[in-house]
């Protein structure tokens, strides 16, 4: 599946197993005002400079299972990827459930009251400076987007946010390592370390590297 230079592709349902190509200036929409979407992306999958967006609408349940999803085993990211209202991204894995999986454990409630987006790492992600971004801010839906998407070289967690760190993965790396990017993070955002229960006693964990600017 090759999504060409102005193109744009709606997902409102689950695709899996697809190798995707993206080109810089495409539009890959996740879900939408009345569905979700689920991707997970197959080896090889590149959407270099492709701007990705996910967001569906509230269910009546409010559960992470009924969210929007993006699996991206890559651990290079070079595209603008904004994850909106109700929607979960995990990179590093092509596998959706270990996000949800790792939410349970977290102790946070998802919902409109809680948790409104979220993004896992499982292993150690590189932002790419000239394309690579990312934003985790529920506020951001279909009618409020434009003008709003991850800009590059910038790591943003919005208000609500969850950002979930796959710690046995690590190996003494960052979570999320960029050259001379931005970071910023609302007060109200949350951080949950996986697997720390097993860690030795003075265990210290790198969450990001290489970001000059933060808020």
């Amino acid at each position: 599946l090759t999504l060409e230079n102005g193109s744009m592709m709606n997902l409102n349902g689950t695709l899996t197993g697809t190798k995707v190509t993206g080109a810089t200036g495409a539009v890959l929409n996740i879900g939408d005002s009345t569905h979700a979407g689920i991707l997970s992306l197959a080896s090889g999958s590149t959407l270099t400079g492709t701007t990705v967006f996910l967001d569906p609408a509230w269910s009546v349940t409010d559960e992470i299972t009924d969210a929007s999803k993006l699996a991206d085993s890559n651990t290079t990211l070079d595209y603008s990827l904004t994850v909106g209202q109700n929607s979960v991204a995990s990179l590093g894995t092509s596998d959706n459930s270990e996000a949800e999986t790792y939410f349970a454990q977290s102790a946070q409630s998802w919902g409109e009251d809680g948790i409104t987006a979220a993004l896992y790492l499982a292993k150690p992600i590189t932002l790419t400076a000239a394309t690579g971004g990312i934003k985790v801010d529920g506020s951001l839906t279909a009618s409020n987007i434009a003008g709003n998407y991850a800009a590059a070289n910038t790591a943003a967690f919005g208000a609500n946010s969850l950002l979930i760190v796959n710690t046995a993965n690590l190996g003494g790396s960052a979570a999320l390592k960029s050259t001379k990017g931005t970071l910023t993070v609302d007060n109200t955002a949350k951080l949950y370390l996986t697997d720390t229960a097993s860690a030795a006693v003075g265990t210290t964990y790198t969450i990001v590297s290489g970001f000059t600017t933060t808020t």
